[in-house]
C-alpha cells in the first residue's frame, strides 16, 4: 500500500470520527464526504495494483533463462551425455519428444510483438516436467526461470494442444472392425471371448475450487473429478469421459456419462452377437449388469464352481484397466497428490495425460521407469481413488441371461486347463 492510499485511509478515519461527534444536522454532510473519499481510495488501490514497478523480475529475464534455466542447460546437457536421465526427466526419449514437438508446435508457437516469446520447445519441456514430477508451478517456475503465472498459462495451453493434436491419432474410432480387433486381442491375451474393453473409473483429486461447496466432495473426504475409461488388451485407453463432479460417486456416474449413454443408445457400432455370445464390456461390482456390460456374480452367499470360474475369467480381463491406471500414475506423478488449478485446467491436464499414455505405448515406450517403481504401481492405481458403488445387483432378465451364457461357455467350449 502506497502513501497515497494510506493518506486516504487516515482521512476516512477522521471523517468517521467527526461524523460520530457532530450534531445530527451535519451527519449527512460528513456521510457524503466519507463516501467520496472511499471511492477515491478504491480507484487509488486499482491504479496501484496495475502500475507495476517492473515488467519482469530480474531472475526471469530472457538472459537469465538462457544462462540458468533448466531448458537451456540441464536438459541440453542430458541430451548430449545422459540419455537415460532425460527419459526419466521428461518420461520419453529425445526422439519421441522431438516428434511430439513437431505435432503441437503450430499450436503453441507465439508471435514476437514486444518481447521474444518463450520457445515452443521450452513450453513443452515445462509441461512434461510438471506432469511427470507433480511439482508445484512455483517450483517449475524457479527451475525454468519463468514467472509462475506464465508457467500456469503455458501448462494450460500446451495440455490443450496435446489433446487436440493427438486425440485423433491415439484413440481408435468406434467402428465394427476396430471392436472386433480389440475383442480378438482380449481373447488371445486374457481368454475372454467377445470382450471389447475393460471399464473402470477413478477420482482425480484436486484442491477445493473457489465457491464450489460440496459439488466436488467425494465419499473419501476429498475434492475430485471423475475419470471414466475403457482400456484395450494392451493397456491403451479406448475411450475416456472426464470431468464429472466427485459428489456423483453414488448416483450412476457411468449411466450419466457420454460413454454410458453411447452404449445404452447403441451409438458405438458394437458388432452383432456371434454364436449366441454378444460383444460386451467388463467391469467390477461398481457398475450395473446390462446387456453390454458384464460384472461379477455377487460374492456374498454361496458361489458354485461355474460362477467362480466366470468371476475369475472376468477379473482376469478386467485387471487390464487397473494396470492401465497404474501405468498412468507411474509415469505422470501429477496424479499422486491434489492438483492445484482451475477446473478447466485440471480437465486439460487429465486429457493430455491420457493422450500421452497412449502415445508412448504406441511408440513402444511404456517401460520408462525402473522395475521397482513399475511393480509397486502397476497392480494398483496409487494416487487415484476408486469410484464408489454406482450400480446394484438389480438387473434385467436379458442381462442375467447373457451372463449365464458366458458362464456356461467358460466351463464348456471356452474352458482352459488352468482355470
Amino acid at each position: 500500500m502506497s502513501k497515497d492510499s494510506e493518506t486516504l485511509l487516515l482521512a476516512a478515519a477522521l471523517l468517521i470520527k467527526r461524523h460520530r461527534e457532530c450534531p445530527l444536522f451535519y451527519k449527512n454532510f460528513y456521510r457524503k464526504k466519507l463516501f467520496k473519499v472511499y471511492r477515491i481510495y478504491l480507484d487509488t488501490l486499482n491504479n496501484e495494483r496495475y502500475n507495476r514497478t517492473m515488467w519482469v523480475r530480474d531472475i526471469f529475464t530472457e538472459d537469465e533463462r538462457y544462462q540458468q534455466g533448466t531448458s537451456n542447460n540441464l536438459i541440453q546437457q542430458m541430451r548430449n551425455i545422459d540419455r537415460q536421465k532425460i527419459i526419466n526427466l521428461l518420461r520419453m526419449s529425445p526422439e519421441t519428444f522431438d516428434f511430439l514437438l513437431s505435432q503441437i508446435q503450430p499450436h503453441i508457437q507465439k508471435l514476437e510483438v514486444i518481447r521474444t516469446p518463450i520457445a515452443p520447445i521450452t513450453r513443452l519441456e515445462i509441461t512434461l516436467r510438471y506432469l511427470a514430477s507433480g511439482d508445484s508451478m512455483t517450483s517449475i517456475s524457479y527451475n525454468f526461470r519463468v514467472g509462475k503465472q506464465t508457467v500456469s498459462t503455458i501448462i494450460r495451453d500446451t495440455c490443450e494442444a496435446i489433446w487436440y493434436s493427438l486425440k485423433d491419432k491415439v484413440f481408435p474410432l468406434p467402428t465394427t472392425e476396430n471392436w472386433k480387433k480389440i475383442a480378438k486381442e482380449f481373447e488371445d491375451k486374457w481368454n475372454f471371448k467377445h470382450c471389447i474393453g475393460a471399464l473402470d473409473g477413478k477420482h482425480i483429486t484436486m484442491q477445493a475450487l473457489p465457491k464450489s461447496g460440496s459439488q466436488y466432495y467425494n465419499y473419501k473426504g476429498a475434492h475430485s473429478i471423475h475419470l471414466l475409461a475403457i482400456a484395450d488388451a494392451n493397456y491403451k485407453f479406448i475411450m475416456v469421459d472426464i470431468g464429472a463432479a466427485g459428489r456423483l460417486s453414488d448416483g450412476g456416474v457411468f449411466r450419466r456419462s457420454n460413454l454410458g449413454k453411447g452404449f445404452e443408445q447403441s451409438r458405438f457400432n458394437v458388432p452383432e452377437p456371434e454364436n449366441n455370445l454378444p460383444y460386451v464390456l467388463v467391469g467390477d461390482e461398481a457398475f450395473p449388469l446390462t446387456t453390454y456390460l458384464m460384472r461379477p456374480f455377487p460374492r456374498r452367499g454361496h458361489l458354485d464352481l461355474t460362477r467362480k470360474v466366470f468371476n475369475y475369467r472376468l477379473s482376469r480381463a478386467r485387471r487390464v484397466i487397473e494396470n492401465a491406471f497404474g501405468l498412468l500414475v507411474a509415469k505422470w506423478r501429477i496424479f499422486q497428490k491434489p492438483i492445484i488449478a482451475s477446473e478447466s485446467t485440471i480437465n486439460k491436464i487429465v486429457q493430455a495425460c491420457v493422450c500421452l499414455h497412449n502415445f508412448l505405448l504406441i511408440r513402444g515406450e511404456s517401460n520408462i521407469i525402473n522395475n521397482d517403481e513399475m511393480n509397486e504401481l502397476l497392480s494398483s492405481s496409487n494416487g487415484l481413488i476408486d469410484i464408489d458403488r454406482v450400480g446394484s445387483n438389480t438387473h434385467g432378465q436379458s442381462a442375467a441371461t447373457i451372463r449365464e451364457v458366458f458362464k456356461d461357455y467358460f466351463c464348456t467350449t471356452g474352458a482352459v486347463e488352468w482355470q
